[in-house]
């Protein structure tokens, strides 16, 4: 479809009807939640979110959808060296042409994004990824890019999103998970595209 972002989806529930709960506001863990990826559904319903809340490593935030727990995300700040970034495809002057003012681009981290196995492929990990580039936008800090380290299982999912692979730097050869990276400006871009429509 022409125009269409690579992040956009054809949810198939009424996103109006999620909500949103900051873990620490839940106050206990979640007992059970099957993505369907243990490694994730252990970090929920175990006291290593709690830790990583106490620790101000990431924040989590649990989804529902009519009262389902359906989804969570984990996100944190991070940055991402210019050495790791095709500097020709952001738009900003302080990177290009040899004027180089800073080394790296501030970055929102998606730690961990899943979805119940009863609602996936119905657009919301997508949903989660726009939610997460306003969110970036309209922190009172400046973030440029959001970035993930993407386990071979979910890479598809990000490139689906629009993420691109960081450059294969000699730290990142070293590494299962693969950086990947989104400019924040495409998703506000397009979510400004939709209001005038």
């Amino acid at each position: 479809m022409a125009g269409e972002h690579p992040f956009s989806s054809s949810v198939q529930i009424d996103r109006d009807l999620l909500s949103y709960t900051p873990f620490k506001e839940k106050g206990r863990r979640v007992k059970e939640f099957d993505s369907g990826e243990p490694e994730l559904d252990r970090f929920l319903t175990s006291e290593e979110v709690e830790e990583y809340e106490q620790d101000r490593l990431g924040a989590t935030t649990l989804v529902y959808y009519q009262g389902d727990l359906v989804a969570f995300y984990t996100i944190g700040t991070d940055s991402l060296r210019l050495e790791y970034i095709d500097e020709k495809r952001l738009s900003g002057k302080h990177w290009k042409e040899g004027h180089r003012v800073i080394e790296s681009l501030p970055s929102l981290k998606i730690g961990r994004l899943a979805t119940d196995r009863r609602y996936q492929n119905q657009g919301i990990g997508r949903l989660l990824v726009r939610r997460i580039g306003a969110i970036a936008y309209t922190l009172p800090t400046a973030v440029r890019l959001l970035t993930v380290n993407s386990k071979p299982t979910s890479v598809d999912f990000y490139l689906k999103c629009g993420f691109e692979f960081a450059r294969l730097t000699k730290p990142e050869r070293r590494r299962e998970n693969r950086t990947m990276y989104l400019d924040v400006f495409g998703i506000i871009d397009q979510m400004k595209a939709e209001t005038v429509e």
